[in-house]
């Protein structure tokens, strides 16, 4: 969520998309369904063959994001052993995907049978990924992107690529690291024992992030003649977002907005992981930048 939604309640549209991914399975429906079917170049496919890795998408319309999803998914795992099954209604439309991404199970599903098995009921088409054991590990309607949903997943489970603090800060010292230059000299103006730093790249007034938002101005009020510190919004932020954050927040706290090579790389980050991976940063660090503690280490230390 971009601008100015980042300041206020989550919208209808906003909230249905978080909602739809999940990472832990609670029932059976999270189970990969057992059933058999015929793609339409003659094959079958009984789904019980299938032991890890599935793909599943339901082409529901003639709509372009449908195939465009589809489409990378194939580029990028098609060859790595990721089962890719794609189901549609119309028999035309099943042929061209059946052209179109060579090796995938395409089947027809006129009669909604397997829609009603994967409980797929949607407008806009669903899609489904199952890891190992064959849980379900994301979901989705298909207006939701592959590079803003899906593929955090698929990255995860079949590239082992998991998001690591050491891609943000290698250094053990923040005076040493490059994207953090211009935000350590702002710093070191305040003049204290120890600084934090604190990332924000999405808020809202619902989300477990204000708690940390408001604990950390909690902290530094109780400790100013010691503690400094620093929000910083990634540069999707607006100054007008920034301004009704300080407005709504009332934190106490410097605010500032990533630029430069930080901004970029941040940027990166955001689109190689989730977001919430790289949203809620939090950096303690001694007068001279060397780092102490980082995350839920660093609320601890500060007492929160």
């Amino acid at each position: 969520m971009k601008g100015l939604s980042k300041l206020l309640p989550l919208s209808a549209i906003g909230f249905a998309i978080f909602m739809s991914f999940c990472t832990s399975p609670k029932n059976s429906e999270d189970i990969f369904p057992e059933f058999s079917a015929i793609s339409v170049e003659g094959e079958h496919l009984n789904s019980r063959w299938l032991k890890k890795n599935v793909f599943v998408i339901f082409v529901t319309s003639r709509e372009p994001y449908h195939i465009d999803l589809l489409a990378a998914v194939y580029k990028n795992y098609q060859k790595s052993g990721l089962h890719i099954i794609a189901f549609a209604r119309e028999s035309s439309i099943s042929k061209k995907l059946a052209v179109m991404f060579p090796g995938i199970w395409v089947i027809v599903d006129h009669e909604e049978k397997y829609l009603r098995l994967f409980n797929g009921r949607s407008c806009c088409g669903r899609h489904y990924f199952y890891g190992s054991d064959l849980r379900l590990l994301a979901t989705a309607n298909n207006t939701v992107s592959y590079e803003e949903g899906i593929k955090v997943y698929l990255q995860q489970v079949i590239n082992h690529k998991k998001f690591d603090f050491s891609l943000l800060l290698p250094e053990a010292n923040i005076a040493d690291s490059p994207l953090f230059y211009e935000i350590w000299e702002q710093l070191k103006r305040q003049n204290k024992e120890n600084y934090f730093i604190f990332m924000i790249s999405d808020v809202c007034i619902a989300c477990p992030i204000a708690k940390k938002i408001s604990d950390l101005s909690a902290a530094t009020m109780r400790t100013r003649s010691s503690l400094g510190g620093m929000i910083i919004f990634s540069s999707d932020f607006s100054d007008i977002d920034i301004q009704n954050f300080e407005v709504q927040w009332k934190a106490g706290i410097q605010l500032s907005r990533a630029t430069g090579e930080l901004a970029n790389h941040w940027n990166l980050l955001i689109n190689d992981f989730r977001r919430n991976d790289v949203n809620g940063i939090l950096l303690l660090m001694d007068s001279n930048g060397t780092l102490i503690a980082a995350n839920e280490e660093a609320f601890k230390k500060l007492g929160i």
